[in-house]
């Protein structure tokens, strides 16, 4: 009999906290013990800024003292891509109860969540996550991280399905919007589709399946994080991941004629 004492871990996402009033927000508390993982509890905000309330759900999900002494011997938090306020603060907050309570802290990328989430059966699978202006953060079998792509660039599928996972990379090809957006094109045949954008893909394509997997949840980013730390890989570090660069750029000079 294994009797060793069963780990608490705090899971933290913030993601998805400010795209509007479909943004979301939560914490969870999950248990590992030898026989598997069993989830304490969860608790979800809504609506934009979600991320910025997460430190108030913490007494009712820890107890009446969640600040003294560590509660938990792990915290997962979801690195996205997502909304950068969203992320920022999230993150914050993890980081800050990692130091404060001295526990480790493991990043979960938000592809590796709905991909844990979803399960492996079936048809390749697609995460797709909404970005915003059109757009959503796309992550497809083979490739290592989410990009932004425009839903206006899909074009309609074409050509014979592939039979694998493997194939489906080469059968995509890039494709460009009437206002000149760059996108791609869609797979020869069916795949799944995981994360929030899914039921706008599959509204709107034949080929996109929603899996009804929108958001993963707090057990699948432990899962994920477990696993990779059992195969003895080293702990992700918690860094926002963001889908393409921040739309600013620094001026050629100056605003202003620096101090005398």
């Amino acid at each position: 009999m294994d009797d060793r004492a069963p780990e608490r871990i705090l899971v933290i996402d913030g993601s998805a906290s400010s795209f509007g009033p479909d943004g979301r927000a939560s914490v969870g508390l999950v248990e590992h013990r030898p026989d598997g993982l069993r989830l304490l509890g969860e608790q979800r905000l809504a609506g934009r800024g979600a991320a910025e309330r997460l430190v108030g759900l913490l007494p009712g999900l820890l107890g009446e003292r969640p600040l003294a002494g560590a509660p938990v011997q792990l915290i997962c938090a979801a690195t996205g891509p997502g909304s950068f306020t969203g992320l920022r603060a999230s993150l914050s907050l993890a980081h800050g109860l990692a130091i404060g309570w001295d526990v480790p802290l493991h990043g979960v990328p938000a592809g590796c969540a709905l991909r844990e989430a979803a399960g492996p059966d079936g048809p390749p699978l697609w995460c797709a996550i909404e970005a915003g202006a059109g757009r959503i953060y796309l992550q497809r079998p083979g490739e290592a991280s989410m990009q932004a792509v425009a839903v206006a660039a899909l074009a309609p599928p074409a050509g014979p399905a592939p039979n694998s996972a493997r194939e489906l990379a080469p059968a995509l090809a890039p494709t460009t919007s009437d206002d000149g957006e760059q996108g791609l094109a869609p797979p020869a045949g069916t795949v799944r589709v995981a994360g929030d954008a899914a039921p706008r893909l599959a509204a709107r394509f034949t080929w996109a399946t929603d899996t009804l997997v929108h958001h993963p949840g707090s057990l699948a980013l432990v899962a994920w994080a477990l696993e990779r730390r059992a195969a003895g890989l080293a702990l992700l570090p918690a860094r926002p991941l963001y889908g393409e660069p921040p739309r600013v750029s620094v001026p050629a000079r100056p605003p202003r004629p620096p101090p005398a």
